[in-house]
């Protein structure tokens, strides 16, 4: 390619990021707020915040909702109650996350209660909400749309890898909730192509399960100049409708190991446990070791689908690295503040 044709490629990729940031900004209620509406037969609240339209100053800037980052208390619970307000809250139920694979049942007896130690909260009771704070983890929201029991978890990669999944939807279960009918949405998080981690960490999860293989390419598959023009192929559409599908990009160089990136997981909840996923797990597993780009939107999929939840997966649309305009990225800059992903029983 030449320097004329890659200039020009580039503008045009920061064209289409521009295009994307700004089609983003103007559906927010509020100017702050992304309602997630996959569970409005369930009568629920549900909504992700960013970093916009709050009272924090500089670095944490604007609607930080977290006391434990170093940012003044007194803006960030203005922020906290301006999402009480903004929707109505009662009860907003934080946790003091520590990246465990911890989770705590919210009951009538913890009315008034406003923080818990734990990674995943799970409750049936209604008019209290969930809240997870992240800022490149994954937030997930789980809901039982049937039995009405609902869920939020911090989804690290050592949360992931210490099946806080499977811990959150056995909590979910123990109160009334159905595996098959669990829906999830995952919110804002670090992206398949900005998430480079170690051997150490693949190695965690390829202990967990061989498929997880699935989930990690190795470092030199991605040409790092074009790592801000992947945001518009991310932002293109939902990532996951039906049970889930994501798109990879083209990779270079072209390999073996390279074109594991390019997949299609499709692994539909009506077909079981039929998607072909062994043989490319297999070929993943003998790739070199050293730094991998990994995806931890594919590790939450691969979770809730061996937890046998069987609703719909939605989510997995936002890149909190490549979009730190709109969210928090801890990889992109620390200090930073916090978003929070919230779901809420809403009062009969």
């Amino acid at each position: 390619m030449s320097q004329d044709s890659f200039t020009n490629d580039q503008e045009g990729s920061n064209a289409s990021v521009d295009a994307v940031r700004s089609a983003l900004i103007r559906s927010l209620i509020h100017g702050r707020y992304m309602v997630v509406d996959c569970f409005e037969d369930a009568n629920v609240t549900a909504f992700v915040t960013t970093r916009l339209g709050g009272m924090s100053k500089e670095p944490y800037d604007s609607f930080n909702v977290a006391l434990h980052v170093g940012d003044d208390p007194v803006q960030v619970s203005q922020n906290r109650l301006m999402m009480r307000s903004d929707f109505g809250l009662g009860q907003l139920c934080f946790m003091n996350q520590t990246h465990s694979n911890k989770i705590a049942l919210v009951t009538g007896h913890d009315r008034g209660q406003d923080t818990f130690d734990c990674d995943g909260l799970v409750t049936r009771e209604h008019g209290i909400a969930l809240a997870v704070m992240t800022a490149d983890c994954l937030p997930l929201l789980l809901c039982d749309q049937e039995e009405r029991v609902v869920a939020v978890v911090h989804c690290g990669w050592r949360g992931l890898a210490n099946n806080i999944v499977e811990n959150a939807v056995a909590a979910m279960e123990s109160i009334g909730a159905k595996r098959r009918n669990i829906a999830a949405y995952m919110g804002p998080a670090i992206g398949p192509n900005s998430f480079e981690v170690g051997e150490d960490v693949r190695s965690a999860f390829l202990a967990q399960s061989k498929d997880n293989a699935l989930c990690f390419r190795p470092e030199h598959c991605q040409d790092k100049a074009q790592h801000e023009q992947i945001l518009a192929s991310l932002s293109a559409g939902s990532l996951a409708l039906g049970a889930m599908a994501f798109s990879r990009i083209n990779n270079t160089p072209e390999d073996e190991s390279c074109t594991l990136g390019k997949q299609i997981y499709a692994c539909d909840p009506k077909m079981g446990k039929s998607c072909d996923v062994s043989a490319s797990a297999a070929q993943a597993a003998a790739s070199i070791a050293g730094k991998y780009w990994c995806d931890i939107f594919g590790l939450t999929v691969l979770a809730l689908r061996r937890a046998e939840t069987s609703g719909i997966i939605f989510g997995g649309r936002y890149d909190t690295y490549l979009q730190n305009s709109v969210f928090y990225s801890h990889r992109r800059a620390n200090p930073t503040g916090r978003i929070a992903s919230v779901i809420c029983l809403n009062p009969d």
